[in-house]
């Protein structure tokens, strides 16, 4: 169940620490994630003062098997939004630190309070999933509207500039989503793969690839997810010293991120991957291919089941004639990264992908007949707009359409009935082409 959180607007900051005012905690909570059968809990306490609200860690815990045990002598990482200055100015693309970090025990994570829409959060020991105290603590939205984080490297950090973060504090991504009524939680992060850097555990493997962001905001009941990610996987592949090398990293690299996917894709009901560039770029000659095999393991998950959970927009295919030297580039002068045409061109493949998530429910379970969904709505009051339309889709498939009438008022109109086979199956409401929509307020599904 979703719960509401507030936006703070206002915080000081001295040498890079957050100056927290003299007042009394206001109150005590705990978040938590679980992953193999362990959780890890975060237990921390709330002030409220002129600054904000603000949240400072007050113990760590571990639960499996055995019990519960104090895990405040392990290593965590707690982490935290850039603040909008700390980010380079519009247009350019320099990249910097994706986020605050602080790594150590509870006794040196205890006295770093944190502004709470800065989304504090904590990497467990095992490096297996993060905790998240306050994600979606977006300026824009309410508890209702549909949560879909975006998870992403260097292309999706590059959206971010010192100017347009000061009103979303997670950049061009979170504006844009917000202003189509989705909330986010943006994790966009230069150097990260679809799959784990080999040999590596806790913290590091954590630092490699974003499935313990994943797993963490799973336990905030997202909508879905957008995964944007490849390139640097590809990077991994190509850079190997002989080509023995390079075929065993495509082996291990294909065979994880098979088993990334899955897991994802079982664990959400909507999960939207965007390919990586796949043309040539100043990097290594041997990308291209790389690049290339590992995109079309998307393609060939996305298109083998037309009803389970995942779904592509192939950011590749539409980049390969915006390279650095064609007419209407997207890419800048190493033919990989964002220019700014590119980089508004991305932040619209994020929404595009989002939109996936947001518009559509999934339902699993046995064969049988479903009355026509009843849906709450408000019609968008228009001058001559007319009667506006709902239309239903099961799986892509247009299953019929309900007229309503164009007024400002809350109302229920009841769709058609729908016959669904044993599984699962994606319904999406949209508008047709010619009306001009309506505000969705909550839509039922009631078996026969």
């Amino acid at each position: 169940m979703r719960t509401s959180r507030a936006a703070i607007t206002m915080l000081v900051v001295l040498c890079g620490l957050l100056v927290v005012p003299d007042s009394a905690f206001a109150a005590t909570g705990s978040a938590a994630c679980t992953e193999g059968g362990v959780t890890w809990r975060v237990d921390y306490n709330t002030a409220d003062g002129p600054y904000g609200t603000v949240a400072t860690v007050t113990g760590l815990k571990k639960i499996d098997a055995s019990g519960e045990s104090d895990a405040g002598s392990q290593q965590w990482e707690l982490r935290w939004d850039n603040l909008p200055g700390e980010w380079p100015p519009p247009g350019q693309s320099a990249l910097m630190g994706p986020h605050h970090t602080l790594k150590g025990d509870l006794a040196a994570i205890d006295d770093q309070p944190v502004a709470t829409y800065l989304s504090p959060r904590l990497v467990t020991p095992d490096g297996a999933c993060q905790v998240y105290i306050a994600p979606f603590a977006n300026r824009r939205g309410t508890a209702t509207s549909p949560r879909v984080p975006v998870l992403g490297d260097s292309l999706l950090q590059s959206l971010n500039d010192n100017s347009y973060n000061q009103n979303a504090l997670q950049g061009y991504v979170e504006g844009n989503l917000n202003d189509i009524g989705i909330r986010t939680e943006v994790e966009g992060q230069g150097g990260r793969r679809w799959t784990p850097a080999k040999n590596t555990a806790g913290l590091a493997k954590a630092d490699s690839y974003l499935l313990d962001e994943f797993r963490g905001l799973l336990e905030h009941d997202p909508d879905g997810f957008v995964v944007a990610l490849g390139a640097n996987d590809a990077l991994y592949i190509a850079t190997a010293p002989t080509d023995a090398e390079r075929t065993a990293r495509l082996e291990e690299v294909r065979n994880a991120l098979i088993e990334v996917v899955r897991e994802m894709s079982a664990r959400t009901g909507c999960l939207v991957a965007v390919t990586a560039p796949e043309h040539a770029n100043t990097y290594d000659p041997d990308y291209p291919a790389a690049a290339l095999e590992l995109n079309n393991v998307l393609r060939w998950i996305a298109a083998s089941n037309p009803t389970d959970s995942m779904e592509l927009v192939d950011f590749a295919a539409r980049a390969k004639t915006h390279r650095k030297n064609d007419p209407a580039p997207w890419f800048d002068s190493d033919d990989l990264h964002l220019n700014t045409a590119g980089r508004l061109v991305y932040t619209a493949t994020m929404s595009e992908a989002a939109r996936k998530c947001a518009d559509s429910s999934v339902l699993y379970g046995a064969s049988g007949t479903f009355d026509g969904g009843e849906v709450s709505y408000r019609a968008i009051d228009r001058a001559a707009a007319g009667d506006q339309q709902i239309q239903i889709s099961v799986d892509g498939t247009a299953r019929g359409t309900t007229t309503i009438p164009s007024n400002d008022a809350l109302q229920t109109v009841t769709g058609p009935t729908l016959a669904l086979t044993e599984g699962r199956h994606t319904i999406r409401l949209s508008t047709p082409d010619g009306h001009h929509g309506w505000q969705l307020d909550w839509t039922a599904f009631t078996r026969r």
